[in-house]
């Protein structure tokens, strides 16, 4: 059975119009970063939280290659995870969308899977992989 052309591109646009809107940085990355710092707030939110793992992802959709910006990201995500502790950490990756716990994973890059943080690697592990523009950017070089 043939599917259509129409169906199939209808399907992969639905696709890219299902991710969450990003937050925009008009600083070279650096905005988006700074957001990632409230992974140092006391006390340590649930909007904190989520502002720091969807400025994670709102920078993997900024096809911009970094340097500071992206250290600072992964430093930060590194504090939070340590802070909250695996098991709450995981937990906050759960009421993320699967792209923003994807796009946490590819900022942790190695980091992603620790034995010392068994099950919000799994969880990151278990989410659907998305490749985004700042992934395909590094990918060309």
């Amino acid at each position: 059975m043939k599917i259509p052309y129409a169906i199939i591109s209808s399907l992969l646009l639905a696709d890219c119009t299902s991710l969450p809107q990003p937050l925009r940085d008009d600083d070279n990355g650096m905005k988006l970063a700074g957001l990632t710092n409230k992974a140092n707030d006391d006390p340590l939110t649930n909007e904190g939280v989520h502002q720091v793992l969807f400025a994670t992802y709102s920078r993997s959709r900024d096809p911009l290659m970094g340097g500071e910006d992206l250290e600072m990201i992964h430093e930060n995500l590194i504090r939070l995870r340590q802070r909250l502790g695996d098991k709450s950490f995981s937990d906050a990756l759960r009421l993320e969308d699967p792209a923003v716990i994807s796009a946490v994973g590819w900022h942790l890059g190695a980091d992603s899977q620790s034995v010392d943080f068994p099950l919000s690697s799994r969880t990151i592990a278990e989410a659907p992989k998305k490749t985004f523009e700042l992934e395909a950017a590094y990918a060309k070089q």
